[in-house]
């Protein structure tokens, strides 16, 4: 069978439904002609997945979702939540092993995902892919939905209950193995309640008596027997019911007393009697009162007490495979207003609207509040002109604009060039330029934007396909005016267009004629057309222009090949161009607002990630993704620097704000693509966009429509490149903001040290032959800086197998060995000082697979041992409080547990922090002004490989645990600030990361280093103004790096006692465009140069080649390290096919572009 199902319970208006197969009560609400869409919020799920709907009536999703039950439009699965496709004004939810059910406000039934029994409704059963929801259709007026594991269920008005799907074990009452539309199950009457279990189902009768049909292996149907039923029978013995719910093979009922009755399966206690035997009959739960709500999953029993307290009993409750036979309550959570069941998990829902999945300890799933209500607008939609040609439409994403009596004004084109108008009565229209070439595609105005001046006349940049020509029209003198303002070859693609306080225009375009495929500019500020180059390699396409309060430009674009989100500005006076996003193909479909702050806000397209938002508002560049199904995009900031962003998806058309603190998303229109969006005088939105269908008759449909509702950069350098060094970096700061850092040189078996508190980096070797030939587990550094600015040091040296402690306090630096009886596999040290400046170290004892701890704080080295329970200790991390007690958080590799101990009683005491799966490797501590912690750490449970990025805390007084990003996270490192903000270094596939949550409750994510060989064993520290400061290895070049996104006012690295030669420029020899014919060959020579032309020895310089250039010529090799001269030779052969192509050579961030022309 599937994955099982997930079962929930909630109570409303004094009496208790409850709905099994992962499904809530249900609460039918009147919306009709509110502005607010407004339902109780509840949780639900299925066999691998969770379901939650909003107060909005919006339903949201994650976990498995290889049958689409995400309802996304995808079958990736998700650790985070996704908001389903097209789905609002939802009442109820509910989930089956692989897929999902909702019930809207009408009392229709949409469901998705797994249709192999027929559990869709939609007439048959099949295998295919139905990832988003559709109707079932010949059913109305229902008030409650449940799911079984291949089954669905529905209770409607008049008591009666319909079910469809598997029948193999009479699920459908009437004897059929499979049908896939409702079928009305006979012998049941005046039911108030549903339920549904693995092969079973569960109903309640007004009189509070308890009937049950289908699957009866372990005596789930509560009749005596083990022989299936496809005809209801009464439970008996069994009265004054209020709530059932279906386990996977047991059932469960709560009375009007308060107390829990099951029956079924009982191998894992699951019953709740204090015994493992199975029961055909009910029994009572023991020692268990005052319950308001129920859940069942798989093997184990979930109830919730009238105090908010819950309580649970059956498989794994203890600990993973630890069971209870009686119920055990959940620590560390109040105030719970209604929990779900699943297969071995359970999720709770508080009175805040926060979700919580529990664990052994509870987690809060992150950037998700059931309770967060956000005016919806209410669109409305009309067709403004349907026009025989429509060509590229939307590659700007400004084609409209809003004049000062909010009326919209819309530019388009194809074989001529459009302009509409909403006069306040009706939509007028005008050609503005029509084309000399009469053919349908003569492409007049196919790349097109619009701007409006404070007199409300209209400006318009637009593409002349014939004539190849970026052109100007504007009817600011009364009439149209149409200008040529660059003819220099193919131009005026991917147009934007803004006006300055004095109307003048300014202008970002594509340059896309061989050799140049640059990002252009052209304003007429002056009185005349200036233009002018902003980026050039292959790069322009997708631009979107803003302008700051002072005039000056801010683009968005996409460097084609690099596949990168790139960002250009002239706010310094010349033009500086910045990589904002590089993780993966991006860049596509830019729009670019600006605040009050002349910060930047960019929405734009990810191939396999949707739609995604930068900003350099917090200091950096950061990057969230908001719809993973999205595209096409437009973005605009309200008054209150609100983002609001219309884009178009597999659903249609949506619109999503962070108004509210989170993105809430809703459906404009179920069509339309190539949105502009823009905000009115009164604060309404305006989007204009197209809609494109294949026709009936006379070829296809191309609409134009219309809806309404009326610096800081990261800096990486390389610090230590003398063999193969950096391995287990730490880093600290000291008073003055400069950065001290430990080290391991591996191909010297070293203990080294830098520091560039004398404006550059200056290196020491602290100890030698610390470090055997062979990948050692556990050689963790740490480091830490006294209150005169001296380091202290812990280290693993592993030639000796011992914990080690270096110093320079004394002005050199002295070695002293602390526990030499750890093995070669100890380790994992980590340093804190006290207020006296003594050392405090945790680490692994690999022997006795012990946490042990040492300190001086006596004038001579005592050890101890913290955790002996089970194979403890590795990847710690030690802090002090302002009482000089140690905290210490570590993993339990016997467990796969995150734990934490501290000594602050005056002895130790440890905790589980977090046991939901194989969690807690590189963990990472830091204490806030009130002493709480703060731990950062992976969670491998997605996949094999270290994948998602977690964070846990205890500050509230419980320990809380969420989940701030995936994609292949390793060796984290935190930090946080005096006002309690939380930092973040990490590596992953992309490289060094650095998240923060310290602009609000997103996780905003920025690429440090995007080399896919950086980030190994970062180490960050915060300085005093909130700068990031993070050390980490390079594995490729084998080098430490260290990047800051502070101010950097030191020099070139120069680490004793040779100087580094740092790489600044790359020449190609022969230089300018070369031309090859088919089937020849050339050699190119690289020389990579540093400040002062000192050539760059061992540099790795890689050499990449276009997608489409790949067709035509071929490189050989493709990576190699430049020699003594920094040089290195590539040879370049051309193939059979003729074609431009361009070669992208890179030696660390610096890039250098070689076009080539293959000829007969």
């Amino acid at each position: 069978m599937k994955n099982r199902f997930f079962m929930l319970s909630n109570a409303v208006k004094g009496h208790l439904l409850v709905c099994s197969g992962f499904i809530s009560l249900f609460v039918v609400l009147s919306v009709s002609g509110e502005l607010w869409a407004s339902t109780t919020p509840k949780i639900a799920g299925g066999g691998g997945h969770a379901i939650v709907q909003k107060t909005d009536g919006t339903v949201w999703a994650w976990g498995k979702n290889s049958y689409g039950q995400l309802g996304n439009g995808t079958t990736t699965s998700s650790s985070a939540p996704v908001q389903v496709s097209g789905l609002s004004d939802v009442t109820a939810i509910a989930g089956g092993g692989g897929h999902t059910i909702a019930l809207k406000s009408d009392g229709t039934v949409w469901t998705w995902g797994y249709n192999g029994d027929g559990e869709l409704g939609y007439g048959t059963y099949d295998y295919d892919t139905h990832s988003k929801p559709a109707q079932v259709s010949g059913l109305s007026g229902v008030t409650a939905i449940a799911g079984g594991n291949e089954n669905t269920i529905a209770l409607k008005s008049d008591g009666t209950v319909w079910v469809w799907g598997d029948g193999h074990e009479g699920q459908l009452g009437e004897g059929t193995y499979y049908y896939g539309k409702p079928v009305q199950v006979s012998g049941v009457s005046d039911i108030i309640a549903i339920a549904g279990g693995m092969g079973h189902i569960i109903a309640l009768k007004s009189d509070g008596t308890v009937w049950t049909w289908g699957w009866n292996y372990k005596g789930q149907l509560g009749d005596g027997t083990t022989t299936n039923r496809s005809i209801p029978a009464q439970v008996s013995g069994l009265s004054g019911v209020t709530a059932i719910a279906g386990g996977g093979i047991h059932t469960i009922a709560l009375k009007s007393d308060g107390t829990v009755w099951v029956w079924g399966y009982n191998y894992y206690g699951q019953l709740g009697n204090g015994t493992t035997t199975d029961s055909f009959a009910p029994v009572q739960v023991s020692d268990l009162s005052g319950v308001t709500a129920i859940a069942g999953g798989e093997y184990h029993t979930i109830a919730l007490k009238s105090d908010g307290t819950v309580w649970r009993w059956g498989h794994g409750v203890v600990s993973r495979y630890s069971n209870s036979s009686t119920p055990v309550q959940v620590s560390d959570l109040s105030d719970v207003t209604a929990i779900a069941a699943g297969d071995e998990q359970a999720v709770a829902l508080k009175s805040d609207g926060t979700v919580w999945a529990l664990g052994m300890r509870p987690v809060q799933v992150v950037n998700l509040n059931l309770s967060v209500s956000f005016p919806i607008p209410t669109w409305s939609t009309q067709v403004v002109e349907a026009l025989r040609q429509f060509s590229n439409f939307g590659l700007s994403s400004r084609t409209m604009a809003i004049d000062a009596s909010n009326h919209p004004h819309i530019a388009y084109g194809g074989n001529n060039l459009y302009y509409a108008y909403y006069n306040g009565s009706s939509w007028q229209y005008e050609t503005v330029d029509a084309s000399s070439d009469t053919s349908s595609d003569s492409d007049m105005g196919s790349y097109v934007a619009i701007a409006l001046d404070g007199s409300g006349k209209v400006h318009i940049g637009y593409y002349d396909g014939s004539n190849k020509d970026l052109k100007y029209a504007t009817n600011a003198s009364g009439s149209w005016v149409t200008s040529t303002v660059d003819s220099s070859g193919d131009v005026g693609k991917y147009i934007s267009i803004a006006l300055d306080s004095s109307g003048k225009a300014h202008i970002g375009y594509y340059y896309d004629d061989y050799p140049n495929y640059n990002l252009k500019y052209a304003t007429n500020a002056s009185g005349l057309w200036v233009i002018s180059t902003v980026d050039d390699g292959y790069v322009g396409m997708y631009t979107s222009i803003a302008l700051d309060s002072t005039d000056k430009a801010h683009i968005s674009y996409r460097d084609w090949d690099n596949e990168d989100l790139k960002y250009a500005t002239n706010a310094s006076g010349a033009w500086v161009t910045t990589t904002v996003d590089s993780s993966g193909d991006v860049g596509e479909y830019t729009s670019i607002a600006l605040d009050s702050s002349g910060k930047a806000h960019i929405s734009y397209y990810g191939y396999g990630t949707g739609i995604k938002y930068a900003t350099n508002a917090f200091g950096t560049w950061m990057t969230s993704t908001i719809d993973s199904g999205g595209n096409f995009s437009s973005i605009t900031l309200d008054n209150s620097g609100k983002i609001h962003i219309s884009y178009s998806s597999y659903g249609g058309l949506k619109y999503t704000t962070n108004a509210s603190g989170s993105w809430v998303t809703n459906i404009v229109d179920n069509e339309g693509a190539f949105p502009s969006i823009t905000l009115d005088s009164s604060g309404n939105f305006h989007i204009s966009y197209f809609y494109y269908a294949g026709g009936t008759t006379g070829g296809t449909i191309r609409n134009l429509k219309y809806a309404t509702n009326t610096s800081g950069v990261w800096t990486a350098s390389t610090v230590d490149s003398s063999g193969k060094i950096g391995e287990y970096t730490s880093i600290a700061l000291d008073s003055t903001g400069k950065a001290h850092i430990s080290y391991y040189d591996d191909a010297n078996y070293d203990l080294k040290y830098t520091t560039n508190t004398s404006g550059s980096w200056v290196t020491n070797i602290v100890d030698t032959n610390i470090v055997d030939n062979e990948d050692t587990e556990g050689g963790d550094t740490s480091i830490v800086l006294d209150s005169s600015g001296r380091a202290h040091i812990s280290y693993f040296d592993v030639t000796n197998e011992a914990i080690k402690y270096a110093t320079n306090a004394s002005g050199s630096w002295v070695t002293t060995t602390v526990d030499s009886t750890l093995g070669k596999y100890g380790g994992y040290a980590s340093i804190a000082l006290d207020t006296s400046g003594k050392a405090h170290i945790s680490y692994r004892d690999w022997g006795n697979k012990d946490l042990k701890y040492a300190t001086n704080a006596s004038g001579s080295w005592v050890t101890s041992t913290v955790d002996s329970d089970g194979e403890v200790g590795a990847y710690t991390s030690i802090v002090l409080d302002s009482s000089d007690k140690a905290h210490i958080s570590y993993y339990d590799s016997t467990n796969k547990d995150l734990k934490y101990a501290t000594n602050a009683s005056g002895s130790w005491v440890t905790n589980t922090v977090d046991s939901s799966g194989s969690v807690s490797v590189y963990t990472s501590i830091a204490l806030d002004n009130t002493g709480k912690a703060y731990i950062s750490y992976c969670d491998d449970i997605v996949t094999s490989s270290y994948n998602d990025l977690k964070y846990a805390t205890n500050a509230s007084g419980a320990w809380v645990n969420s989940f701030v990003n995936s994609g292949g996270v390793e060796y984290t490192s935190i930090a946080v600030d005096s006002s309690d903000n939380v930092y973040i270094s990490y590596s992953s596939s992309g490289g060094v990361k650095y998240t923060t949550n310290a602009f609000g409750s997103w996780w905003m994510v920025s690429a440090v280093d995007s080399s896919e060989s950086a980030g190994a064993y970062t180490s960050i520290a915060i300085d005093n103004s909130g700068k990031a400061h993070i050390s980490y290895y390079d594995s490729t070049n084998k080098c430490l790096r260290y990047a800051t996104n502070a101010e950097v006012t030191t020099g070139t690295p120069t680490p004793t006692p040779s100087s580094v030669c740092e790489t600044e420029k790359i020449t190609v020899s022969p230089s300018g465009t070369l031309k090859l014919k088919r089937s020849k060959s050339i050699d190119v020579t690289i020389t990579v140069t540093g400040a002062n032309n000192c050539s760059v020895e061992g540099e790795a310089v890689t050499a990449t080649i276009n997608k489409s250039g790949q067709r035509c010529i071929a490189i050989s090799p493709t990576s190699q390290e430049t020699d003594e001269n920094g040089q290195v030779t590539f040879t370049i052969t051309a193939l059979k096919k003729t074609g431009n192509a361009r070669v992208t050579f890179q030696a660390g961030s610096v890039k250098k572009v070689l076009a080539i022309k293959v000829r007969k």
